[in-house]
């Protein structure tokens, strides 16, 4: 399989999407009905990690991008943020003018360029939401 989806840590709190080089948009509409099959075995907050790291773009981008778009639509309530993991230069130019041009359904997704900046960023966004004791 090219995408794999799996909690990352124990308490089942981040959700870990992998892509592996060869990933098809069969897989990625798989991978999102996956991934939303996970979120509704809990019912508290949880924040989704997709690590594309050097997993590439299979051809047919721009048409799939509305399509993307849509999904944000159907993401489970209790997702607070996504995370997205390795896109590189050229992909991460294309993702940041998607965000402008779909600022609605983007607004929860930030884009790092590493797994342990990733874990950072859910670190710090949730300490800034938990009171300080």
């Amino acid at each position: 399989m090219t995408i794999s989806v799996n909690w990352h840590d124990k308490e089942q709190t981040i959700a870990y999407v992998h892509f592996t080089p060869g990933w098809t948009w069969d897989d990625f509409w798989g991978m999102n009905q996956s991934f939303n099959q996970l979120a509704q075995t809990v019912d508290y907050p949880i924040v989704l990690i997709v690590d594309m790291t050097g997993a590439g773009m299979p051809a047919q981008f721009m048409p799939e991008l509305s399509k993307i778009a849509n999904t944000s639509e159907e993401r489970p309530a209790h997702l607070e943020f996504t995370v997205v993991v390795g896109l590189g230069v050229m992909l991460e130019t294309v993702a940041n003018i998607f965000t402008r041009l779909y600022k609605r359904a983007t607004a929860h997704v930030q884009f790092v360029p590493t797994l342990d900046e990733a874990l950072q960023t859910i670190t710090r966004r949730r300490q800034a939401v938990t009171p300080s004791e």
